[in-house]
């Protein structure tokens, strides 16, 4: 299984749901690279949200940088790639924290995305709240910020919907091995691209 030159698979879903990790096992199995949360990138390595603050905290600056990398990533990546929360998960986050800054943006990435010639794929994983509340490494309020990321994710999808985008059924990685989940989503991209 290999995928087309113009293919985007996106991996959405709440904090701690394995996108990171099924992010890298479906690299490695179908040679493409794999691009991990940009927001992510930007609130651990560089540091770049303020002491204090977590997730759910209004970041009208740090949501709009996120969201202008990711357009400036994907102008520069010609390749097939694997991409973990991309567009619908950060304008996500955005409607959770500052409305103007999505509202704004919403427009951009619509019109963004249906001049670029690719083919994006949406794979949402979904955990229940049990299965959060032991996966969740984020700093803050515990139930806050279970109740944003659960928001946040469940918004994701319903912005993939309204993208120019295939939005495969949703996987649960509550109970399932990561290797079980990978097989599936390895078996629905067989289902859904045809061979190069």
């Amino acid at each position: 299984m290999k995928l087309y030159e113009n293919t985007i698979l996106v991996l959405i879903g709440p904090h701690g749901s394995g996108k990171t990790t099924l992010g890298k096992m479906l690299s490695e199995r179908l040679g493409v690279p794999f691009e991990d949360e940009i927001g992510r990138y930007y609130r651990e390595i560089e540091q770049t949200k303020p002491d204090g603050t977590h997730a759910a905290n209004s970041e009208a600056l740090f949501d709009r940088k996120v969201i202008e990398e990711e357009i400036a990533r994907d102008v520069l990546c010609k390749a097939p790639r694997i991409v973990e929360t991309w567009h619908p998960g950060n304008l996500a986050y955005a409607a959770m924290r500052n409305r103007d800054v999505y509202l704004h943006y919403l427009s951009v990435i619509q019109r963004f995305l249906s001049a670029i010639e690719k083919k994006v794929l949406i794979q949402p994983l979904r955990i229940d709240t049990d299965t959060l509340s032991r996966r969740l490494s984020e700093q803050g309020p515990t139930t806050e910020l279970m109740q944003f990321f659960l928001k946040v994710s469940d918004h994701a999808e319903q912005l993939a919907r309204r993208l120019p985008c295939t939005v495969l059924p949703p996987l649960s990685t509550d109970h399932d091995s990561p290797e079980t989940i990978l097989q599936t989503i390895v078996i629905r991209l067989c289902c859904t691209l045809p061979n190069p």
